[in-house]
């Protein structure tokens, strides 16, 4: 009678020790199971990043060899392959690939900025009256060579004076150098929040075109909203122009000598796919005069996709497409007057 309860007892302990392993394995396989998941959304992550970097480099080497091979147009190049539409509209690319490739001459070159173009982008971007003069003269005494202050502006001394490093006298290599330009950090948020990052270069020549400028470009240049407006749209449209009633020397006019322009050849080129959320910016220099090869390569980038859902513009040519025998002629000469850049 006396063994009962001893009994008992070591059934109830046997049951408290099978409690607590069953307890300890389930912890072990929700944590296997948890690694296992982390494991394997990990893996499918570096698949899809594999994947969307394979079809970049396929789909940016097909654009080089089409801006290398082809004439450039007003918003295009063209050649035998096919034409290339470098105004900023989305081509697509495949099933789940996007391309958007801008002219940096539609853009606002900031080693090479226009006395009337800068101080309106600076007022844009968030710079208030006093700060534009500042901003305008800091920017030219940064890139030019020499060490002389203009009115408004900042050479070494200035910048030691503010605990900044001393401006290199030389043009700004990317866009981020911007921020290193006395004063322009004051306005770094504002920029970035307009956007204002898309409407410029460091890259390209000093020549103007229309054709492929932004928008808020068309109208810091003068053009009314309306005309800009039906701009984008005939762009987006995929029409090669667009008629606009203008008088005289109307700056809206997209025909007038001042609104004319052809494609340049430098290239602000993005990538994106629909399964990862970075995309691949560049910006792609077309050099087959120089030494190192038929194109280079500037500011490499990984930017945040855009929330919004891209809208075709424009199609990319497939591999092996060739223009029909009839708009083969076309590239025998380039449609140019001899006043177009």
């Amino acid at each position: 009678m006396s063994l009962r309860p001893s009994i008992r007892a070591q059934r109830g302990f046997a049951l408290v020790i099978v409690l607590w392993v069953l307890a300890g394995l389930a912890v072990v396989a929700v944590s296997v199971a948890s690694t296992a998941s982390n494991n394997a959304r990990s893996v499918k992550l570096l698949r899809d990043r594999v994947a969307a970097e394979r079809a970049f480099i396929s789909t940016g080497s097909q654009v080089a060899l089409l801006a290398a091979t082809g004439v450039g147009q007003r918003n295009s190049f063209m050649s035998e392959a096919g034409s290339l539409i470098v105004d900023g509209r989305m081509t697509k690319v495949g099933a789940h690939q996007w391309l958007q490739l801008q002219d940096t001459r539609g853009l606002l070159n900031l080693n090479r900025p226009d006395a009337n173009r800068l101080p309106k982008l600076l007022r844009r971007c968030g710079a208030n009256e006093i700060q534009v003069a500042a901003l305008a003269d800091a920017l030219a005494d940064y890139i030019d060579a020499d060490g002389l202050k203009r009115i408004n502006g900042a050479e070494a001394f200035e910048y030691r004076a503010a605990g900044r490093p001393e401006p290199r006298n030389a043009p700004l290599l990317s866009r981020e150098e911007l921020w290193r330009v006395l004063g322009f950090s004051d306005i770094r948020e504002a920029w970035l929040a307009a956007g204002c990052d898309a409407l410029v270069t460091v890259h390209g020549d000093t020549a103007l075109n229309r054709n492929t400028s932004p928008k808020e470009l068309l109208l810091i240049d003068g053009i009314s909203e309306v005309a800009a407006l039906a701009m984008m749209d005939a762009r987006e449209q995929g029409l090669p122009d667009v008629a606009i009633q203008t008088q005289g020397d109307d700056p809206s006019n997209p025909y007038n000598f001042i609104s004319a322009g052809y494609v340049g050849k430098t290239l602000r080129v993005r990538h994106q796919m629909d399964s990862i959320q970075w995309t691949a910016e560049y910006e792609l220099e077309l050099t087959p005069q120089r030494e190192g090869g038929p194109w280079r390569m500037h500011e490499l980038r990984n930017p945040q996709k855009s929330p919004q859902a891209p809208k075709a513009g424009a199609v990319l040519p497939d591999i092996g497409f060739r223009l029909p025998e009839r708009e083969r002629t076309q590239l025998n000469a380039a449609p140019r007057p001899p006043f177009a850049n």
